[in-house]
């Protein structure tokens, strides 16, 4: 799963919120923040969350907003990672 928002706002101190979802990763192109569970083996079942921040940013109908993704991978046979949820608030804008 890609997602890539080219959104409304004409300052260039915006960025896009843009991500790729894969099986075995997840990236988050130009987020200011991102927490990755760390490298290691995980028994199945094990559940892992990451999240990727963007403090001032373009998504959606919005402009100059903090946006959190989260994603989350229940580790067994052919998962993947998946979006789970987002916050959109207030940014912290230079």
């Amino acid at each position: 799963m890609s997602f890539l928002c080219g959104c409304i706002g004409s300052d260039d101190s915006d960025a896009d919120v843009a991500f790729q979802v894969g099986c075995e990763s997840v990236t988050c192109h130009n987020a200011n923040e991102t927490n990755f569970p760390p490298d290691g083996f995980y028994p199945v079942g094990s559940y892992m969350e990451m999240t990727c921040v963007w403090y001032c940013a373009r998504y959606k109908d919005d402009s100059k907003v903090k946006v959190t993704l989260t994603f989350g991978r229940l580790f067994h046979k052919d998962s993947c990672w998946q979006w789970v949820s987002e916050e959109v608030s207030d940014a912290i804008c230079e």
